[in-house]
């Protein structure tokens, strides 16, 4: 009995970590109906974690001038929700741009591993890679097929 008990807490105190993790890793996203600065730094932060790895730089400059243009059109104003309905609709745009480059950056920048043979021997090992570093490296392999049929595959 006490080891069905042992078993159940730790069960419990790893499901709490998972969700602890969780709980740190949630996406981050422009909300207009909350205060803009802190959301602001919590965006530029993300940007410069693990989580956002594989925004481009192009995208990232996307997200720095919307969130400047957003903190523009507020001037001394916290909320969206104080602004005249031209300048909200403004910043709601921004908002779209902000929130899509981060979510395709953020499913760019999961990492997956997986249990691969390696060319040349039978044993499986563990691969991670990130969703777009998996994505480059499939793209490259087909077109290197592709290469290789096209030139008949190096034969003579």
């Amino acid at each position: 009995m006490t080891s069905f008990a042992l078993a159940l807490s730790m069960g419990l105190a790893l499901a709490s970590t998972a969700q602890a993790k969780d709980d740190n890793d949630a996406d981050v996203t422009f909300d207009a109906t909350l205060p803009v600065a802190a959301q602001v730094g919590a965006i530029e932060k993300a940007l410069g974690s693990e989580h956002y790895s594989e925004i481009s730089k192009d995208d990232k400059a996307a997200v720095q001038q919307a969130l400047d243009r957003i903190q523009t059109r507020l001037g001394d104003q916290d909320r969206v929700d104080a602004l005249e309905p031209q300048d909200r609709a403004e910043v709601l745009k921004d908002q779209d741009v902000v929130n899509s480059l981060l979510a395709r950056a953020r499913a760019d920048s999961r990492v997956s591993c997986r249990r691969e043979r390696l060319t040349g021997s039978n044993m499986a090992q563990r691969v991670c890679m990130t969703t777009a570093q998996r994505r480059r490296a499939e793209e490259a392999s087909r077109k290197a097929m592709e290469d290789s049929s096209r030139s008949g595959g190096g034969r003579p």
